[in-house]
């Protein structure tokens, strides 16, 4: 291992990657990542070398996907740039959304085989071929990105201490925070997920850390509250930079000490309880503006996760979309992806993360009708710039009258509703509260 550590370390003092005038970038050593809709490899391509790709065993980069040809592709590095080109005899190569027959791909560029996507940027990090975790259960994606966030996840798992995991509206943060209990010691016990910016401002005290029977009006029995029940295990606090200022005071208390007061009770509880709290927010800046206490942040980010956007993993994109075609398969039938589309969904920004991804498989599976999805019906399908981030803030005055239109035309549907807004059902929850 350290033989071939150091071999990584010589390949990346050749020579440090540029970006010249006009803008390409030219690196004696650039890094491929592939990954089919069955996984990922990685592997590396010096200037002067030339690779090709296909399903043949005679192929330099052999991937196994029914829809790549034996031969489909040749790529190489030639005076520091990088290029694809078709052989002529396949299904097609194709980059955001058009066949290309040669090109030069960019740093950070993204071209489709079938289903196939393979991404290329200049080698620059030793380490970036070194992480080899497995992906985690239950979260798809075995990009580079993925895999050291599994690595980052199994090393925290086991831990008492509180982690924050942070990272852009959309991008998986409960699926993360499940990961962390079913990987550690507590997973024989209970995860309870609570997004505390569903609840009342007057009553987050009480679902967090219960109450005594007339503790306030209509509190007719005594109730436990999520702390106690979740003890011994894991106690998920989603969009945490929503907690009231009171409120925030009594969870830094029960952080330090492990202790719980319900309201209107004069006894202590202790509670064993591992927190992981999320927020789409940047929290530090929460902090300078005076909305959340430093002291309780500290607390909550012992250790941090920050979850990458799907704009920097899509290579992921191709597994993406296999689960959600097969999860909308019952709505609106089974249907496949042409590499045109694949590839025009892999150029696109994707400002709403995976949860954007899904509603967009969504609307164009109904446009394309009995036939394959293509690049016209992802560009149909796509909201335009701009109008996805503000369906992801909560509604301002103005806005409840179209949030109750949306509610009515889905007959209540507060799952439709959120589908249609891009966002969680837990966000149109709280907006109906």
């Amino acid at each position: 291992m350290n033989e071939l550590r150091q071999s990584f370390q010589d390949i990346a003092q050749r020579e440090e990657p540029r970006e010249v005038a006009s803008g390409v970038y030219r690196a004696t050593v650039w890094n491929l990542e592939i990954t089919t809709p069955e996984g990922t490899q990685t592997r590396l391509i010096s200037d002067g070398e030339t690779l090709s790709i296909g399903t043949s065993s005679s192929a330099d980069l052999v991937v196994y996907d029914p829809t790549v040809a034996l031969l489909h592709a040749r790529m190489g590095v030639t005076a520091g740039t990088f290029w694809v080109e078709d052989t002529g005899d396949t299904s097609g190569v194709f980059a955001g959304g058009l066949r290309i027959s040669r090109a030069r791909v960019e740093s950070g560029g993204y071209f489709v085989l079938g289903g196939t996507v393979v991404s290329c940027t200049p080698f620059r990090e030793p380490a970036y071929a070194m992480v080899t975790a497995p992906p985690l259960e239950g979260v798809i994606g075995h990009s580079w990105a993925m895999r050291r966030l599994a690595q980052q996840v199994r090393r925290l798992a086991s831990l008492r201490a509180s982690v924050l995991i942070q990272g852009e509206t959309g991008t998986g943060k409960e699926l993360i925070a499940q990961a962390l209990h079913q990987e550690g010691e507590r997973k024989r016990d209970v995860y309870l997920p609570l997004n505390v910016s569903a609840l009342p401002g007057e009553l987050a005290e009480a679902e967090l850390f219960g109450h005594e029977r007339g503790a306030f009006t209509g509190a007719a029995v005594a109730r436990s509250g999520a702390f106690e029940a979740a003890r011994g295990g894991t106690l998920f606090l989603d969009e945490v930079a929503e907690l009231a200022p009171h409120v925030q005071a009594k969870l830094l208390r029960t952080l330090e000490n492990g202790e719980v007061r319900p309201l209107g009770s004069s006894r202590v509880k202790h509670v064993d309880v591992r927190v992981v709290a999320a927020t789409w927010m940047p929290l530090e800046l929460r902090v300078q503006q005076g909305y959340f206490r430093e002291d309780l942040y500290h607390r909550l980010a012992v250790f941090t996760i920050h979850l990458p956007p799907l704009r920097e993993r899509r290579g992921d994109i191709a597994q993406l979309v296999t689960h959600f075609l097969l999860h909308h398969a019952s709505e609106v039938g089974l249907h496949k992806l042409h590499p045109c589309g694949l590839s025009r969904l892999v150029a696109h920004t994707w400002p709403g993360n995976v949860r954007e991804l899904r509603n967009v498989l969504l609307r164009a599976a109904v446009q394309a009708g009995d036939g394959p999805i293509t690049a016209e019906h992802v560009n149909g399908s796509i909201t335009p710039p701009g109008k996805t981030l503000q369906s992801l803030m909560p509604p301002k005055r103005t806005r409840k009258a179209e949030v109750r239109a949306l509610l009515e035309a889905h007959q209540g549907n507060v799952s439709g509703t959120a589908r249609t807004l891009g966002v969680a059902r837990s966000t149109v929850r709280a907006w109906v509260r």
